[in-house]
Order: structure tokens, then sequence, then C-alpha cells
């Protein structure tokens, strides 16, 4: 039987809806130790860190948000999403002053809008053979990045 991304993501919904959440989602502890580590192994990557009070980021397939909420003590103004109602329910409660969105990544086109766009175990990247789809969707993620030029501009205002 083939699945399609949007089947994979239906199951997302029952877990987020459901008392089970907890097994599907990093809690906060965990989230601040791999927060700092994912920033060290970009930087170490890529040269690239975080610019407190001018580094936008998004989490894309948040969970419960507790990453999201760790990036933001690191200095990166993030805004948590999830793909649907319960999701987005889900990180409200459990980390009610994070900025949210509802945001399906088949439809994603924020063209240069984020310095930081991160996303951890989305079930559409790890676990469907929707080669087509995931290469559609991480073009236009990288879309979704400000340039070095561009976001040097925003800097300097």
């Amino acid at each position: 039987m083939a699945l399609n991304i949007k089947d994979v993501a239906a199951w997302g919904e029952q877990w987020q809806s459901s008392g089970e959440w907890r097994a599907h989602t990093v809690g906060p502890l965990d989230a601040a130790k791999l927060a700092g580590g994912y920033l060290a192994f970009v930087g170490a990557v890529c040269g690239w860190r975080p610019q407190p009070q001018h580094t936008t980021g998004l989490d894309i397939g948040a969970g419960a948000g507790h990453l999201a909420a760790a990036f933001v003590q690191h200095g990166i103004g993030m805004t948590a999403s999830e793909w649907n109602d319960s999701g987005i329910e889900l990180m409200r409660r459990e980390n009610p002053h994070l900025a949210t969105r509802k945001l399906d990544i088949m439809a994603f086109d924020d063209h240069e809008a984020w310095d930081f766009i991160f996303c951890r175990e989305l079930y559409p990247f790890t676990r469907v053979n929707a080669f087509s789809d995931q290469h559609a969707i991480i073009s236009r993620l990288i879309d979704g990045l400000r340039s070095e030029e561009h976001t040097s501009e925003l800097q300097s205002h």
C-alpha cells in the first residue's frame, strides 16, 4: 500500500489530540540541550550564528514547541508551526508565549522570509516514499531562507 504525504500527516493529528503526544515530541529539558547542539553544528558546518534581536526562525512540525522555545533562548525570534488545529492547540497549551502558525508545507511559499528554518523528524520527510513531493518541499524551504545580502540589509536598518 502506497502512502502519500497527506496520509502520513493525518497520523500526526491523532497523536497531537491524544494524551500520548509526549512520546512524539522532545521535552523541554532535552530541547534546551538539543537547541544548543543544533546551533553549534550549524555554526561549525556553515559558519552561521544567530544575531540576537535580528534573526527570525521557523520550526516546521514543532510538536509541543519546546525546541522552538529553546531556540528563542538563543536569541532567535521563532515561529512554531504545525499543519493542523490540534497541533496549534498543543503548542499554545505547552508554550503559550511562542508565536505559532498553521502551515501546510505542501503550500509553503515564504520567499526569503527566514534566517533559520528548522525541521526535526517531520514525517513527510522521513516516512514516505514521495520523492517528487519531498524535492518540491525542500526546494521551497530553501527559497524561504534569506540570502546573505537580504539579511545584511535587514540588520543595518
